[in-house]
């Protein structure tokens, strides 16, 4: 068609139908490289502790053995307290290069790295050895949005 229609046609046109409507008023898009590492809502074991509670009064040492604990749900305290436990951002949004997942499946044991995870065998809340895959693969799972 040589004029503007209504409903898109299948025959391309020659030439654009319009100008564009101006320039945008803001700079180039920009991607952040940095990643949040805020303390979420997390609540050790669902008691009344949160982050800050958690390691509120005790050394330097007692805190960083309460974060690296797990709680009853499978989660490393850690991960969900990154500010407080002075977990590193980018350490706290990677997979863990050495975790492996193994299923037997039939006969066939089958292993999977964070890499292969989620998949149909193995999701990020699957629980292994009282802790979920999640906590390991962490960039696989979606642990920093």
């Amino acid at each position: 068609t040589e004029s503007p229609t209504m409903a898109p046609t299948k025959k391309l046109t020659r030439s654009p139908t319009s100008d564009p409507t101006g320039t945008p008023k803001t700079g180039s898009p920009t991607v952040s490289t940095t990643t949040s590492c805020t303390d979420s809502l997390f609540y050790f074991s669902s008691k009344a502790k949160n982050c800050k509670k958690l390691v509120k009064n005790k050394t330097e040492q007692q805190a960083k053995m309460l974060c690296d604990k797990w709680d009853k749900f499978g989660r490393q305290t850690k991960n969900h307290c990154p500010k407080t436990c002075k977990l590193d951002c980018a350490e706290r949004c990677a997979n863990d290069a050495d975790y492996v997942v193994t299923r037997t499946k039939g006969k066939k044991e089958l292993t999977y790295n964070c890499d292969e995870i989620p998949n149909q065998d193995v999701l990020c809340n699957t629980i292994v050895e009282k802790q979920l895959v999640g906590e390991y693969c962490r960039a696989s799972c979606g642990m920093c949005g």
